[in-house]
């Protein structure tokens, strides 16, 4: 008789190495690091370990988690085996650079937050030398900012999302540059199309489109922010992009022009657009909740409800101070009650909201 032994599943995976702290390793160009990477449990059955860069031409990774800076910005390496993985987020700065681009004079308003996003691999220059300020921003090129931005913040769905073998929208090739993180917008809810099965890649945003994508990527890192009004000559009350527009002024994103007026269909600028992104990091960098929501069919902050049913949610993780756990619904094709149970009440969706000592979560519901 032969006796066969059993698989020993890989139950987590972890990275350390030199000058590594709370998941973020610092490099300076043309400098080295060698990361290791633990395997659990000892006697696993498959131990071998893959390495891998989100973007080499900042920093390479070989088979052996030898790290290299390449130029500055931000790449996550991630070590893989037996189905489970770990990520470290690697900055790498050059000192020997002072004026990035020729067109961004350094005492410019958005000068900063050009540095920055560039620094971190969330925007680009032409290649020109140029960054283009100035210049409008596609509702293709707001996405990939977006995308990069999740990746920048160490986000694992972004970083391991795949390219679809099939688009959503008729005019999203999956061949095209920007195929990837527009699937991923819509697939978390940061974006929607137009309704006629189009995106509209090359369409310009709107400060008022740019106001609800940068408040639904907050929802999708599962931040609620303030929900206080702002107010403004040109933004309706009942125009579908006034919420967004309050809530961006109110959580400090986004601001108006000072002169009563935010502007809701101005094009924004590529200036504007990492100056928001870049408010917005320092929200949703490190989400200041560990508040989660659960319940039977809740995956990766989403529920699909029939009309008429209902599920239990249940807040995890709640504060030990906390005195009170409150829920609420944006939407009402959503209804919540104050125990959480959620009810689908007709077709649409709407984000679920709960609180509980000073922390919050949210869960995108869509009723079919």
């Amino acid at each position: 008789m032969t006796c066969q032994t059993p698989d020993v599943p890989v139950s987590s995976v972890a990275v350390s190495g030199s000058g590594v702290s709370n998941g973020v390793l610092s490099l300076v160009k043309g400098k080295s690091a060698q990361l290791t990477a633990s395997v659990s449990p000892s006697n696993a059955t498959n131990k071998t370990v893959t390495w891998s860069s989100s973007n080499a031409a900042i920093a390479t990774v070989t088979g052996t988690g030898y790290v290299s800076a390449v130029k500055a910005g931000t790449a996550t390496v991630t070590a893989s085996a037996g189905g489970k993985s770990a990520s470290v987020r690697v900055t790498v700065t050059d000192p020997s650079s002072s004026q990035r681009f020729s067109d961004v004079p350094s005492g410019a308003w958005y000068a900063s937050s050009v540095d920055w996003a560039a620094s971190n691999g969330v925007v680009s220059g032409y290649g020109d030398g140029r960054f283009g300020p100035a210049d409008s921003v596609s509702r293709a090129q707001m996405v990939a900012l977006l995308y990069n931005l999740a990746v920048k913040e160490g986000d694992a769905k972004a970083v391991s999302y795949k390219t679809p073998k099939s688009s959503s929208f008729s005019d999203v090739p999956v061949s095209a540059w920007y195929a990837k993180q527009v699937s991923w917008a819509a697939a978390y809810g940061v974006v929607s199309g137009y309704g006629n099965g189009r995106f509209g890649p090359a369409d310009m945003v709107s400060r008022g489109q740019a106001a609800a994508m940068l408040r639904n990527f907050a929802r999708y890192r599962g931040v609620s922010g303030s929900s206080a009004s702002a107010s403004f000559s040109d933004v309706p009350s009942g125009a579908w992009y006034a919420s967004s527009v309050s809530w961006v002024v109110s959580n400090g994103v986004a601001s108006g022009y000072g002169n009563g007026k935010f502007g809701p269909s101005d094009v924004a600028s590529r200036a504007q657009a990492v100056a928001m992104l870049q408010k917005l990091d320092k929200l949703t960098a490190s989400p200041s909740s560990s508040l989660s929501i659960s319940g039977d069919g809740v995956s990766d902050g989403k529920l699909s409800l029939a009309k008429g049913s209902t599920v239990q949610l249940s807040a995890v993780n709640v504060p030990s101070g906390a005195s009170t756990v409150t829920w609420w619904s944006d939407d009402d094709a959503v209804a919540v009650t104050g125990t959480g149970l959620v009810i689908g009440v007709k077709a649409g969706s709407g984000v679920v909201h709960v609180q509980a000592g000073g922390k919050s979560a949210v869960l995108t519901v869509t009723v079919k």
